[in-house]
């Protein structure tokens, strides 16, 4: 099974597992009210440590970094959008 994973996707299943995994984290993440140990949690992570790591590996950010730089383009867009 992981070799057909490996053929398909080209990468290895904990690598797109990861992925998802991060994907769903950015979502939560912009939620300031969800605390970034409960966003590792609920996106199937047994510690913060393995989270920042793998968050880091997917997007080379740090799930603070992330949620900061979201919140800066967040901010300047609604900015700019104003009249």
């Amino acid at each position: 099974m992981e070799r057909v994973i490996n053929v398909a996707f080209g990468k290895s299943f904990p690598r797109l597992l990861n992925e998802f995994r991060v994907d769903d984290a950015k979502r939560m993440l912009q939620n300031h009210e969800i605390p970034v140990q409960v966003v590792a949690s609920e996106v199937g992570f047994n510690s913060l440590a393995s989270f920042n790591r793998a968050f880091r590996d997917v997007t080379s950010l740090t799930p603070t970094q992330y949620r900061q730089a979201h919140d800066a383009g967040g901010e300047q867009a609604e900015q700019n959008a104003a009249p």
